[in-house]
């Protein structure tokens, strides 16, 4: 990974010194990363005022991040060769990092409107935290975006290196085709459980003293009622419990049908796009950045909409106002209200499917 960052601690020095490097972070308390070139991917340790808190691991268009994977990367760090580097880092480009976990990641190439500053700005104003990396046959690109705020920015080509706004000017040099990849942060703390303290129980309050209960009266014994006289003889009791079970079923009712459950259908939805304000999108330029660069077969529709389709998956199939049936993926927007009968899909999606705005389509299993 590129990091915008020209305060390095060492360069270029055999992983197999992991740890006797990471102990002089460690005695200076220092916030920064320490980043391992394998052949092939990389991988690194964040460091918080010298403590290992999260790890990274990087295989070309793939980012993984989380606090789990520090024990992993430690230990591979002396046990597979490998080149290791380490830099100081703001703390708000180390928040991008920290107790955070890759949400989703969303790529597609540039294009004739779509350039490097127009993507960080709609991820600016939408208050993202969220990693951009641009590449080519020239060059590679990062953008850092820690709530909002571009805190960082890298280029790298045969020519040398940039930071910062240097290095986002010259990320205008990216032309059409070029691939962007923008992944999505977001904390991996949870909160915790307390389990609640049980209260001492109180002892019952003593009972006050009354007055003397008088012994219970008995009431007059009743003359016994002799049986009324049979006017005919008893039948017979069966001889068995079988023969019992016979002698009811003449008068049992007979059992009701049972009727068929009907099949659970679905439901249509109108198509629309992030950009129309009677959705109440929460995060509109967030979704628009997904909408415009998503090139996968999912689509999004509100929580409500989602919980209330006759599905057990998010597979599902849409039908088609032809009649046809196409896969997508459901995935959960930030719709307010929370149900408004729509379904959004990727821009190349829907132009795949010849769907357009208002278009009514199904959705079922």
């Amino acid at each position: 990974m590129l990091l915008p960052s020209e305060k390095s601690l060492f360069e270029n020095v055999s992983s197999s010194e992991y740890f006797s490097r990471a102990a002089q972070l460690k005695d200076g308390k220092v916030d920064g990363i320490i980043l391992i070139a394998f052949p092939g991917y990389e991988e690194a340790v964040v460091f918080s005022e010298g403590k290992p808190v999260t790890g990274v691991h990087e295989a070309k268009r793939w980012l993984t991040v989380g606090d789990e994977l520090v024990d992993a990367v430690e230990n591979k760090a002396v046990t597979t060769p490998g080149r290791m580097s380490a830099y100081r880092l703001d703390p708000a480009l180390l928040q991008i990092f920290i107790h955070k976990n890759v949400k989703n990641m969303t790529e597609t190439t540039l294009g004739k409107y779509l350039t490097p500053v127009l993507l960080a700005g709609y991820l600016e104003t939408d208050r993202s935290t969220c990693i951009i990396k641009f590449s080519d046959d020239n060059a590679t690109a990062y953008v850092f975006i820690n709530n909002g705020k571009r805190v960082g920015a890298a280029y790298v080509s045969q020519v040398g290196r940039s930071f910062g706004e240097s290095a986002f000017k010259d990320m205008a040099r990216f032309k059409e085709n070029t691939a962007a990849a923008v992944y999505f942060m977001e904390s991996a703390a949870r909160a915790k459980v307390e389990t609640p303290v049980a209260q001492p129980v109180k002892p019952p309050a003593p009972i006050a003293p009354s007055a003397p209960i008088a012994p219970p009266v008995e009431a007059p014994a009743k003359a016994p009622v002799s049986p009324p006289a049979a006017a005919e003889p008893a039948a017979k009791a069966p001889a068995s419990i079988e023969e019992s079970i016979k002698a009811m079923q003449p008068r049992l009712a007979k059992p009701l049908p049972i009727p068929p459950v009907p099949m659970p259908s679905g439901i249509k939805l109108s198509v629309a796009m992030s950009e129309d304000d009677i959705l109440g999108l929460r995060h509109r330029s967030r979704q628009k950045v997904l909408e415009t660069l998503e090139e996968g077969d999912v689509a999004w529709v509100d929580a409500k909409t989602l919980a209330s389709l006759p599905i057990t998956a998010q597979k599902v199939n849409i039908v088609l106002p032809d009649g046809r049936e196409y896969p997508v993926t459901l995935k959960e927007a930030d719709i307010e209200p929370i149900e408004n009968r729509f379904i959004i899909l990727p821009r190349k999606l829907r132009s795949r499917l010849s769907l357009g705005r208002g278009m009514m389509v199904e959705v079922r299993e």
